[in-house]
């Protein structure tokens, strides 16, 4: 082999070693480059994971200390008692509902005692408005709380009722949360001077624990304020904030500092009204117009005629409603209208006619098609005057008996108006009289105390307007004598013929003859005749007969009783015995 060939051949095996050495050296290398790259992704996996837990930490970090200032304060006693309070003045003060109640629940202990949830429940009315504006206030409040339960009731579901409200509200009081630097849940101060609605600043005292930078809201009474400016004891504030409004505050008011949470603090009021406007505790409101005339229409000369034409049942949402009159009788020229409030007057003067005139009212709005009328009548009569009651003389009535008496009463108004009869309160157990026919009745009770009583009636007509006119009425009771009275004798001596009495109860003797009237006890009697045992009575139109022995209660009407029993047929004259 030439040397040519031999130098050639050397330097391509030369080639061909450094080729073969180059890839094991490039494998080599690469398999320590793809080592290294896989060792880097497993500690940057595991500086990522550091990372990550760091920030979760960081995170609960933020979160707990944003816990620990939202928290209520640390002692569950003092907790409860300041929670307690801030709860109360939110619903009264602030939100005006009325019969506020605030009790204490319970303390639930949680988490190896790391906190205590304290219940609070609240009592309250207020209509739906009023609980929504409650509800808004307790959520914006930067606080560690929730509504645990809320119920809801009504009475009524017609219009805005009046609503109950019963509230659990529970808040958490962390152990490591800053303890309370003053006698309340939020700061407070106190106003130096007084502070009209159109105020802009305001002087306050007492601020060491409200914030240093502004803005933050405050709440004074019932009235909610940004502040913007702090110059130190006065504050540049704007009034009304948040759907609140501006109000007059006194010396000595108390301002209350009104956290809000972050993600409520560009919310408004009016942004949960759909609470108020699809209210659950009303039915829909059916809506029937109509023109109601309220006021009498009958009036007498030199009278004064008043009316108010009052539309209702118009959906307000269809506009106003506007009254008018038209075709005004000639004679109601002089009629007054206030077109704003419907108010209608007249005064009939003493000459014009008796009679009716009329008007007409119409009322015009959006919600009808047409206009709503109503005609009017106005009658133009005689004054009224009070009924005239016939004079009664005192009156006498037995225990144990039916006392019977008619009160007549007229009316001299042309034409005479229908009268109704009534009893006065105070009149005697078990007294009546018919409303028509004027009939007192009455049957005294015989545990009765004889004695004056009196009562007084009532009598009314039905003219417009009513007139009355009263009677008093003197009754002596006396016990029933009648039944202490016995026919004790009968005596005859040629042709006359005596009986005799004796009253028990007033050891009092009474004879009569034929021909005489008894008149005692209650009874008044024509004597038709004595008999050997027995004696005949005429009262009124009845014939009654009384055995020997019996007392004047015992009578017993004779049915058929021919008037020739009596025993002298001639005519005669009635003699009265006098008798109490």
């Amino acid at each position: 082999m030439r040397n040519r060939e031999k130098i050639l051949l050397i330097g391509f095996l030369v080639v061909i070693f450094f080729g073969l050495l180059r890839e094991s050296i490039m494998s080599f290398a690469l398999d320590s480059i793809r080592q290294s790259q896989s060792r880097l992704k497993v500690v940057e996996g595991k500086a990522e994971a550091v990372d990550q837990e760091k920030n979760i930490a960081l995170a609960k970090l933020q979160s707990m200390n944003e816990w620990k200032r939202q928290s209520l304060p640390p002692s569950p006693e003092t907790a409860t008692l300041v929670y307690k309070e801030w709860l109360h003045d939110l619903a009264e003060v602030a939100v005006k509902l009325s019969n506020v109640k605030v009790t204490p629940e319970r303390m639930s202990v949680k988490r190896n005692k790391s906190y205590v949830g304290i219940q609070i429940k609240v009592t309250a009315e207020g209509n739906i408005d009023r609980i929504h504006q409650f509800l808004y206030r307790f959520y914006q409040t930067d606080l560690l709380h929730r509504v645990v339960n809320l119920n809801l009731e009504s009475q009524q579901n017609q219009g805005d009722p009046i609503l109950e409200m019963t509230l659990i509200a529970e808040g958490l009081s962390l152990q490591n949360a800053a303890p309370s630097l003053q006698d309340a849940l939020f700061a407070r101060a106190k106003l130096v001077a007084a502070a009209e609605p159109e105020a802009t600043s305001l002087t306050v005292d007492g601020t060491e624990f409200f914030p240093d930078t502004v803005p933050f809201r405050a709440r004074i009474d019932g009235e909610y304020v940004n502040v913007t400016k702090i110059d130190g004891k006065t504050w540049t504030i704007t009034r009304g904030a948040d759907s609140s409004t501006a109000m007059a505050h006194e010396t000595g008011a108390t301002v209350e500092l009104a956290p809000i949470k972050a993600a409520m603090s560009d919310s408004t009021l009016s942004e949960f009204a759909s609470l108020v406007e699809l209210n659950p505790f009303a039915k829909p409101m059916k809506y029937v117009p109509k023109l109601e005339i309220i006021g009498t229409r009958a009036i007498a000369r030199g009278e004064v005629l008043l009316l108010e034409a009052k539309p209702t049942g118009f959906d307000p949402k269809k506009g106003k409603v506007v009254l008018t009159i038209e075709d005004v009788a000639a004679e109601l020229k002089e009629l007054a209208f206030d077109q704003q409030t419907g108010k209608i007057s007249w005064t009939a003067g003493e000459k014009v006619e008796l009679g009716d005139y009329k008007f007409t009212l119409k009322a015009f709005s959006d919600a009808v098609p047409e206009p709503i009328s109503e005609i009017v009548v106005v009658t133009v009569r005689n004054l009224n005057t009070a009924p005239v009651i016939e004079k009664v003389e005192n009156q006498t009535a037995i225990i144990g008996q039916e006392f019977a008496l008619s009160i007549k009463a007229n009316d001299k108004d042309e034409p005479a108006n229908k009268l109704a009869y009534s009893l006065a309160e105070g009149a005697p157990a078990g007294s009546a009289i018919d409303a028509n026919s004027g009939e007192l009745k009455w049957t005294p009770d015989v545990s009765t105390e004889p004695g004056r009583v009196e009562l007084t009636v009532n009598v009314t007509d039905d003219g417009s307007p009513p007139q009355s006119a009263s009677l008093k009425l003197a009754i002596d009771l006396l016990d029933d004598a009648a039944q202490f009275t016995h026919l004790t004798g009968i005596f005859s001596a040629d042709d006359d013929r005596q009986a005799r009495f004796y009253d028990r109860s007033n050891d009092k003797f009474i004879v009569v003859r034929e021909g005489e009237t008894l008149k005692y006890a209650g009874i008044d009697g024509f004597v038709m005749a004595i008999g050997r045992d027995f004696m005949l009575l005429q009262i009124k139109d009845q014939t009654f007969r009384l055995e020997l022995g019996k007392h004047l209660r015992d009578l017993k009407k004779v049915e058929n009783q021919p008037r020739k029993n009596v025993r002298n047929s001639s005519p005669i004259v009635p003699k009265p015995v006098a008798g109490p």
